[in-house]
């Protein structure tokens, strides 16, 4: 009885050890490449996930990180985009990569994705946002923690800017984590950034005349926006 016990305890402790051992195997990693850049770069911006398993989907996040420590702060750092890519899977029309949808550009089944990002891509407005952002890996199915990467997307410099508050129309409290844009005379997105945990933003510009347009979720515009020249 004694040595069915002793057998039966060793068993639970190497398969206890085996679990650790195959998570150890199959840590799952994410690199951001590059991780800085300036919100006039047009090009590419690669995420690599490595130590999936093999045909293994998992959840791609874009926050913002309103107070900037690299950490997803649920209560306030607001989703920017989301979207699910495969191991070895590429979406297509009519037999051709479709470029407006994210995929794994490596194409094969190898435990690894490597998603390749247009930058500003087809949503502009989000395109040039700069702040300090997050990207998060999750699995769908919990196989694994949430793993994630910080990115910059900097202003490019001028020697001016506006600056300016956000806040709520009722009641003036500040809305922080706000997106603010700049617009030129023909409705053109030109710069956009957030506001911080007090409301306040800073744009740099080129001189000219330029239309400030404030945003929040949940927050309605009460149809007026402000100018800048």
């Amino acid at each position: 009885m004694k040595r069915s016990t002793l057998s039966a305890f060793c068993f639970r402790w190497l398969a206890l050890h085996l679990v650790f051992l195959c998570q150890a195997l199959w840590a799952v990693n994410l690199t951001v490449a590059p991780a800085s850049i300036a919100n006039d770069y047009v090009g590419k911006v690669t995420l690599t996930i490595t130590g999936v398993q093999p045909s293994q989907s998992v959840r791609v996040d874009r926050l913002f990180d309103l107070n900037g420590n690299g950490t997803v702060d649920a209560s306030t750092d607001g989703l920017i985009r989301g979207f699910t890519v495969t191991d070895g899977q590429l979406p297509v029309i009519g037999g051709v990569r479709n470029l407006n949808v994210p995929g794994d550009d490596d194409g094969a089944v190898n435990g690894q994705i490597r998603v390749e990002l247009d930058v500003p891509g087809t949503d502009r407005i989000k395109g040039i946002l700069a702040g300090k952002f997050i990207y998060r890996i999750s699995d769908p199915l919990n196989g694994f923690k949430d793993v994630t990467q910080t990115f910059t997307v900097t202003q490019k410099p001028y020697v001016q800017g506006i600056r300016g508050r956000i806040t709520a129309a009722e009641g003036g409290s500040p809305l922080g984590g706000s997106f603010v844009f700049l617009l030129n005379a023909r409705g053109f997105a030109l710069s956009g950034t957030f506001t911080d945990v007090s409301g306040h933003y800073e744009i740099q510009s080129q001189p000219g005349s330029y239309l400030i347009i404030p945003g929040r979720p949940g927050f309605i515009a009460d149809g007026t926006h402000s100018a800048a020249t």
